[in-house]
């Protein structure tokens, strides 16, 4: 936008193909003169993304034993500790379970004895073999019954040698095996629930990886070890990541190759949330020239070239170019060099 105080630029019959400026114009419109500079550019890849755990960065929660809840001392959405309680569940699976373990422990210990009796008297040769081995596979079977059951008891949450020794829990404890935030918990109390049925997840925002859907004819480009960066809609700023992962195949219904990125930044991120991405193929040296340099016309673009400064007044000459990649307010120049000093700022008014 020019203001007020700005003159008006005219081109004049002193350069009939490009633009006569007076220092009173050039400089009531804050005009600016440079040589072309040289710039890191980047050549990119855009695509959508996804932000998903990473592995070990989110857990499922379900229940070992079918039952009723008791209690829920949780709900979604809540950070949670790993070991904090979640609910309570009770109901006969759980009863049976203990009745089998004090059952399972009291044979397992009676066939010990006897093993370690027949043992003795086999040693002595006073039993045969054969009986000496029926025991043994016996006690075998014994214990293999009862190191289950009390594996089931510990899955539980609950104490083995306090049911051995006639302890019976009216419920066990659910409870989060990771820190993190819950997700898609509709536990009620009085619920029934059923061993292994999904009742929600456990999600920590700080392990998140972003997983990205790069179009077939770019596939090729990707590389492990590539920067990305990615936005997130509603937010301010770009978040950085680096190609980890590469899938071995496109998908068939997409077409697109699955491209996995670890990201650098550990503040908490919203999960399943869809990302905008930028995946940087290469970088290179380039010429370039601020984006207020160019003047659009019918056929493009072009830039004007300093010419000659005589009695006060600056000479440009106007000149075709092609541009390329735009970063941060500057544009790749392409095909042949630029020459000397040009327009790179206020050349607005004389489009």
């Amino acid at each position: 936008m020019i203001s007020c105080q700005q003159q008006p630029v005219q081109d004049t019959k002193d350069a009939p193909d490009g633009v006569g400026i007076t220092e009173e114009q050039f400089e009531a419109n804050h005009m600016q003169l440079a040589s072309v500079s040289m710039l890191v550019m980047d050549s990119t890849v855009r695509c959508s993304g996804q932000l998903i755990p990473v592995k070990g960065g989110a857990v499922s929660i379900s229940v070992p034993l079918s039952g009723v809840v008791r209690a829920v001392y949780a709900q979604d959405g809540q950070w949670v500790q790993e070991g904090q309680l979640l609910a309570e569940i009770g109901g006969n699976e759980l009863i049976e379970l203990q009745r089998e373990m004090a059952v399972a422990a009291a044979e397992f210990e009676r066939r010990h004895s006897e093993y370690r009796r027949l043992k003795v008297l086999y040693e002595q040769n006073a039993i045969s073999e054969k009986e000496y081995q029926t025991n043994f596979s016996e006690f075998r079977m014994a214990q293999a019954n009862y190191e289950s059951l009390k594996l089931k008891i510990k899955m539980a949450g609950l104490s083995p040698a306090k049911i051995e020794a006639g302890e019976f829990f009216t419920a066990y404890p659910l409870k989060a095996q990771m820190s993190g935030q819950i997700t898609d918990f509709t536990v009620r109390a009085g619920a029934a629930v059923e061993s292994a049925t999904l009742l929600g997840g456990i999600v920590d925002a700080r392990k998140l990886q972003l997983k990205m859907e790069v179009h077939e004819s770019d596939a090729g480009l990707v590389r492990r070890g590539q920067n990305v960066y990615f936005s997130v809609a509603s937010e301010a700023g770009k978040l950085k990541a680096s190609v980890s992962r590469i899938a071995t195949g496109l998908s068939e219904s997409s077409r697109t190759l699955q491209v996995f990125a670890d990201i650098e930044s550990t503040r908490p991120l919203l999960v399943n949330r869809m990302v905008e991405c930028e995946l940087i193929i290469s970088s290179d040296s380039v010429p370039a020239v601020p984006d207020e340099a160019l003047i659009k016309g019918d056929a493009g673009y072009q830039v004007l070239i300093l010419d000659k400064k005589t009695n006060g007044t600056y000479y440009f000459k106007k000149s075709d170019v092609l541009i390329g990649r735009q970063m941060n307010g500057f544009v790749e120049i392409k095909g042949a060099p630029i020459e000397g000093d040009l327009l790179v700022k206020g050349a607005y008014p004389l489009q």
